[in-house]
């Protein structure tokens, strides 16, 4: 994971994007409001976000996936209310305890890690940041989404299961 749209430049943007949304609450809050990612692609907010990842030449290679991924990467990125500091990988955020229960079920991450669409790993990423105080490493989050493929689930699942 070395290279992709979330090196230098182009985290930079999401991450400048994602603090822009502090002060467009209108934007955050319709962001926030989507179900599909086909609503999520009709904001004004993700367009802006789009286009400026688009214009980045280091970005070009990876267009056609971030075109597929993007959406579910920015209505996500709305939900987050706070990086942690010291950014932990979310699978282990995931794992942790709270009481005598995970802050995310074994089946809830199992079900998590049978997605493979943009769209389930959007409806189920969307019912897991709750659980995790919608505090996470934006560009952990964002890599995850676009990097989603059966070596990045085995790495998550190792991460979860070994806490």
């Amino acid at each position: 994971m070395s290279q992709g749209p979330f090196t230098n430049a182009g985290s930079t943007v999401l991450f400048n994007w994602w603090q822009g949304l502090k002060h467009d609450t209108g934007g955050r809050a319709r962001l926030r409001r989507c179900h599909t990612l086909t609503e999520v692609t009709l904001e004004p907010c993700y367009q802006s976000l789009y286009h400026h990842l688009m214009l980045l030449p280091e970005v070009k290679e990876f267009r056609e996936r971030l075109r597929e991924r993007l959406p579910a990467i920015a209505a996500l990125a709305a939900m987050i209310v706070s990086i942690p500091e010291h950014g932990q990988p979310i699978a282990k955020q995931m794992a942790q305890r709270i009481g005598d229960r995970k802050r995310v079920s074994e089946p809830r991450f199992q079900r998590l890690l049978q997605c493979h669409e943009p769209e389930e790993i959007f409806q189920s990423l969307r019912r897991i940041l709750p659980l995790l105080d919608q505090q996470v490493d934006l560009l952990g989050l964002a890599n995850g989404i676009y990097y989603w493929n059966d070596r990045l689930r085995k790495e998550w699942a190792y991460a979860y299961f070994e806490t």
